[in-house]
């Protein structure tokens, strides 16, 4: 039996062009913008992540899991940060959840790490692992985004809670990778000369 759909889309598009901006909060800002470049950036690793989860057995795929839903967190938060009408209050929380998510990415970082990382040289990914190597170049673009993005419109501290929290997502993402193919990757040694 098929169900109807309970929200039909019946209009994709305005048909009045683009201006070339974008509502970001209660900002509009120029597509072009860092800010949209990052949370566009944002969207390429959640999609990156959130398929890669289902690839991956525990305990990665929890450790997988908690980076899926920062990087929702942190789309939310920069939402909440570009809009004028936050009040202090509603920061003050996001900077306590960010504090929260940064301890539990360093924990689970601990954890992986374990007894060390031996690596011999730059990792090949190939159809196994390509999941977990597009996850962590992904986060690492992030990271270079969140950056351009500056101090954003509220907090210096917020947006350096949100680069710490992508910075240890990237490496911790890498660190899953490697432990997920341990014995099973092939090395890149360099060039030979």
């Amino acid at each position: 039996m098929k169900r109807k759909p309970t929200n039909v889309i019946t209009k994709v598009r305005t048909g009045n062009g683009d201006s070339g901006l974008t509502t970001v909060g209660s900002c509009q800002l120029n597509k072009s913008d860092p800010v949209v470049k990052a949370l566009a950036q944002l969207q390429v690793c959640q999609a990156a992540v959130g398929s890669w989860v289902h690839d991956l057995d525990v305990p990665y795929s929890s450790t997988a899991r908690l980076c899926r839903d920062i990087l929702y967190e942190i789309g939310a938060g920069i939402h909440i940060m570009m809009d004028d009408r936050t009040d202090k209050e509603r920061l003050d929380k996001l900077g306590r959840l960010y504090d929260s998510r940064q301890e539990a990415l360093e924990e689970a970082m601990s954890w992986m790490i374990g007894e060390g990382l031996s690596l011999s040289g730059f990792i090949v990914a190939d159809a196994h692992s390509a999941a977990g190597a597009l996850s962590t170049a992904f986060v690492r673009q992030l990271e270079c985004d969140i950056v351009a993005m500056g101090a954003l419109r509220t907090s210096f501290d917020m947006a350096y809670s949100i680069r710490a929290l992508v910075n240890i997502m990237s490496d911790l993402l890498f660190v899953v990778d490697v432990r997920t193919r341990e014995g099973e990757q092939d090395y890149w040694e360099g060039l030979g000369f």
